[in-house]
C-alpha cells in the first residue's frame, strides 16, 4: 500500500508539473502570435522574436528533462526495478552496522526470594522454570555494556556486617567482641558502645572521644592491645577505621589513642556484573571486574542517590557475547563485603551496543 501511494504521488506530481509547463508554453506561443498580427514585417527584424524562440526552446527542454526525472524517481522508489548494484549502494548508505539499546534493571524484579539481597541479585532475561511472567528475552551480539544511570539508597548505618567485629588481646588471650550492628553512631556513641563491650573483660576499661582532637582513647588497669590486622584477615572487618586506628596489631599497653580521625563514611560503592568480560570493566586489586565506581552522599541520608554517567565512561568494545541474565553486585567503600543498605531497592539503566552486521567478525583474527 505504501509503495502504491508513493507511486501515485509521484505520478500526480509529474502530471501537474507537465500541465504547468504546457500552460507556460501555450502562453508564450500565443504572445508570439500576437506580435505577428501587430506587425508582421517588423517582427522579422525585432529581437523579441529571437527571445521568444529562445523561451520556447527552454520550455521544451524543461519538459523533456522533467519527464526523465520523473522516470528516474519512479525507478529509484520501485523495488522491482532495483539492480544488485543499486541494492548494494543502498545497503552501504543506510544499513547500520551496530544498534545502541538500553535496558532497565530493577531490584523489585527479584524473583528468587531465597537469600534475598538487593546488593547481590540476578535478573533473568529469559523465562526460567516459569518464574518470570514478563521477560526481556536473550540479548545477543553485545560488543559494549555501560552504566547510564542508577538510583540507589544511601547507607542507613555505619556499623554493619563489614566492620562490627573487633579482636583484642587482654591478659595474653585473644577475644572477639561484637558491636551492635545495623546502627548509625556518632563518634561519642561509638566510644560508649566500645566501652560497653569491653566491660565484661574488665569493668575498669574506659573509652573516650575527644572532639577537639578527633581522637578516641582506650585505657585499662591491665595491659591489652587491639589486633586490627588480624581482625581484618580473619573477620574481614575494617573496624579499625571506625575508631581512627591503623590496620596493624598494636603493642601491649595500658592505654592507646587513635592515630587518625575516626572514619565511618561510605564514599562510594563498586558495581560489579560478573557476566561481563574483563575488557569492559575496571581492573582492581580485589580481583573484581568493576563496571563502575558510584559516589555516595554522606552516611545517614535517607534519600536516594541519582547517578548520571551518560557522557563519562567511554566505549570499550569487546568480542560479541550474549546474556540470558544480569547479576548486580554492590560492594562497599572498603571492598571487604557487600554494600549494606537494609535491602532497599535500587534501579539501573544500562546502555549496550548490539552488532548487527556480524559478518564483520569474519575479518577479525583471534
Amino acid at each position: 500500500m505504501e509503495q502504491y501511494l508513493s507511486r501515485r504521488n509521484i505520478i500526480i506530481g509529474s502530471i501537474i508539473s507537465l500541465i504547468i509547463a504546457g500552460l507556460t508554453y501555450s502562453f508564450i506561443k500565443n504572445r508570439n502570435l500576437q506580435y505577428e498580427l501587430e506587425d508582421e514585417s517588423s517582427l522579422n527584424k525585432s529581437p523579441i522574436n529571437k527571445i521568444d524562440d529562445y523561451d520556447e526552446s527552454i520550455i521544451s527542454n524543461f519538459s523533456e528533462e522533467l519527464k526523465k526525472a520523473t522516470k528516474n524517481i519512479y525507478k529509484l522508489n520501485s523495488r522491482s526495478s532495483e539492480t544488485p548494484e543499486q541494492i548494494s549502494i543502498k545497503n552501504n548508505l543506510f544499513r547500520k552496522e551496530i544498534n545502541v539499546k538500553r535496558i532497565l534493571i530493577d531490584s523489585k524484579e527479584i524473583h528468587n526470594l531465597n537469600n534475598y539481597n538487593t546488593s547481590n541479585y540476578t535478573i533473568d532475561l529469559i523465562n526460567k522454570n516459569g518464574l518470570n511472567k514478563g521477560t526481556i528475552g536473550r540479548i545477543t551480539n553485545i560488543i559494549n555494556f555501560k552504566l547510564i544511570q542508577c538510583i540507589i539508597p544511601t547507607p542507613p548505618w555505619n556499623v554493619t556486617n563489614n566492620n562490627y567485629k573487633i579482636i583484642i588481646n587482654y591478659n595474653g588471650s585473644d577475644t572477639t567482641i561484637s558491636l551492635t550492628k545495623d546502627k548509625l553512631y556518632t563518634n561519642d556513641e561509638l566510644a560508649t558502645e566500645l566501652k560497653s563491650k569491653l566491660t565484661p573483660l574488665n569493668a575498669s576499661f574506659n573509652v573516650t572521644y575527644t572532639s577537639s582532637k578527633f581522637t578516641i582513647s582506650v585505657t585499662s588497669p591491665a595491659a591489652f592491645y587491639f589486633k586490627w590486622n588480624t581482625n581484618y584477615d580473619i573477620n574481614k572487618s575494617y573496624a579499625y577505621k571506625l575508631f581512627g586506628f591503623e590496620m596493624k596489631d598494636y603493642s601491649s599497653s595500658s592505654s592507646v589513642t587513635s592515630d587518625n580521625i575516626p572514619d565511618s563514611t561510605q564514599y562510594h560503592i563498586d558495581l560489579v556484573i560478573p557476566q561481563l568480560p574483563p575488557k569492559n570493566t575496571i581492573a582492581s586489586l580485589n580481583n573484581r571486574n568493576t563496571l563502575e565506581r558510584i559516589p555516595l552522599n554522606k552516611t545517614g541520608d535517607l534519600d536516594m542517590i541519582v547517578y548520571d554517567n551518560i557522557n563519562m565512561t567511554p566505549y570499550s568494545h569487546f568480542y560479541p557475547i550474549s546474556l540470558d541474565e544480569i547479576t548486580i553486585q554492590l560492594y562497599d567503600t572498603n571492598g571487604t563485603g557487600l554494600y549494606e543498605c537494609g535491602n532497599k531497592d535500587n534501579t539501573f539503566v544500562f546502555e549496550y551496543v548490539e552488532l548487527l552486521n556480524t559478518s564483520l567478525m569474519d575479518k577479525i583474527k583471534i
